[in-house]
């Protein structure tokens, strides 16, 4: 090949020693006369074999990241500095019907509406300024408008070249956030409730502790509220 295209010719290759199998980079090179023709070819091989075995590394380390991501409920991204996003996992593209290769180069201002994008935005200054890892519960919008919540994990990532971004791992709560939701709301219609008829109303635990007392009790037995949080009819 060398001879006939009169171009340096590379390829590697597996060689068997006695010490073991080596990987090796040769590379030959043409040698031509005045008139072209190829007077002798010059050959020099380079041991690349450590070289390959920390590719073979970095894309074992890959893979298996991955599969991790891909096989559980997580999403994950990045950021550059700037905000821009680098790298989506299938996961996040699957959850919010996106590619990549549409949100590549683009920041949240972009792609999200402004007060989402502003959370966004000031969750990851936070991060990059005191460069450790910070857990926030931020809102996104769903393909179909729809609202959701997010646990995320936020973290500064440095490479070897200096540049700096922003990782995240997020799992959906929007079910768990609903149902808190939910909860606050029966509790707050159940003191509204309490606290605007004349009957009174306590509880206690299995101490016999007080651990909650409505107003009107308080006004009947002329106390305070906060007198009774955590004593027993003994105390009182």
């Amino acid at each position: 090949e060398a001879v006939r295209t009169r171009k340096v010719v590379r390829w590697e290759a597996v060689t068997a020693y006695p010490s073991g199998r080596r990987h090796e980079e040769i590379s030959v090179t043409p040698t031509m006369d005045e008139t072209g023709k190829v007077t002798r070819l010059v050959g020099i091989v380079h041991d690349i074999t450590e070289r390959k075995r920390a590719e073979d590394a970095l894309r074992d380390s890959e893979e298996r990241f991955k599969a991790f991501l891909e096989n559980s409920a997580t999403i994950a991204w990045m950021k550059d500095e700037e905000g821009r996003h680098v790298y989506l996992s299938e996961n996040y593209e699957k959850r919010f019907q996106v590619r990549l290769a549409d949100w590549r180069g683009k920041t949240d201002f972009e792609l999200w509406p402004r007060k989402v994008a502003r959370e966004f935005q000031k969750n990851d200054r936070a991060v990059l300024k005191k460069s450790r890892a910070v857990e926030v519960v931020e809102e996104a919008v769903n393909p179909d408008g729809s609202r959701s919540w997010w646990l995320n994990c936020k973290f500064p990532f440095e490479n070897s070249s200096g540049e700096k971004f922003v990782g995240g791992l997020g799992v959906d709560i929007t079910e768990r956030k609903r149902a808190e939701d939910a909860l606050r709301d029966s509790e707050e219609r159940f003191k509204a409730f309490l606290e605007n008829t004349a009957t009174g109303a306590w509880m206690k635990d299995s101490k016999g502790r007080y651990v909650y007392m409505s107003g009107n009790s308080a006004k009947i037995f002329r106390l305070r509220q906060q007198d009774w949080y955590g004593k027993t009819d003994f105390q009182l």
